[in-house]
């Protein structure tokens, strides 16, 4: 039996805010006043940039919320309460018992071959989660991963659609919100809100794929 498991995740920066004092300024800079202004003007701006941007690196952010669903079946997300090494231990008691009896197993996603799974994946690897560990298979040609990211691209492998534009172009629904403010999100205590952001888009890449892959 073959089952088709649609994921998504969310993520947020981890670890202290970046000291903007610490922050090193452009090499053109050489006169003092010039540096002292980009300090009190620049630096803490382009902290916070860095910052955020841990959220796109597996190894600087946290997974906040995993979203999923198999074949047809209802939405789930799983948002982490606690911290992350019970959050994965609990992830892969609810992916085993949500997926129950199966031959091969493929994992359906946007974006998700560069991101979402390698996130996982890794997290797996760090806590003992075995059993979801040998369920990934990584690799980009023999793996058991559809991106329906890269699906759509087909040979123009540089040609990358957001999963918005390509579910309002295939005319089967739209995003509610956008993953850059699930942070702005999280600070705020809206842990409801990033929850149905992540659930809607899980349920939005399987009317992608179904469309491109199914016909439906």
């Amino acid at each position: 039996m073959i089952k088709n498991l649609y994921i998504d995740i969310e993520t947020i920066p981890s670890g202290d805010k970046i000291d903007p004092t610490t922050m090193s300024p452009p090499g053109q800079m050489k006169k003092e006043d010039t540096i002292a202004k980009w300090y009190a003007e620049e630096a803490p701006r382009v902290a916070e940039e860095q910052y955020l941007k841990r959220a796109l690196k597996s190894m600087e952010g946290e997974i906040l919320c995993v979203g999923w669903a198999v074949d047809d079946g209802d939405v789930y997300s799983f948002m982490r309460y606690e911290e992350e090494h019970k959050f994965m231990l609990g992830l892969e008691d609810c992916l085993r018992e949500a997926l129950d009896k199966f031959d091969s197993l493929i994992w359906i996603g946007h974006n998700i071959l560069t991101f979402d799974m390698p996130w996982i994946w890794r997290r797996c690897i760090k806590y003992g989660c075995r059993w979801l560990a040998n369920q990934i298979r990584l690799d980009r040609y023999k793996g058991n991963i559809q991106d329906t990211m890269r699906i759509w691209a087909g040979a123009d492998y540089q040609n990358y659609t957001s999963l918005n534009d390509l579910a309002q172009w295939l005319g089967v629904g739209e995003q509610t919100g956008s993953g850059s403010e699930v942070y702005g999100l999280y600070l705020a205590g809206k842990m409801d809100e990033i929850s149905e952001h992540c659930s809607g888009d899980v349920e939005l890449v399987r009317k992608v794929y179904k469309r491109i892959v199914e016909g439906e």
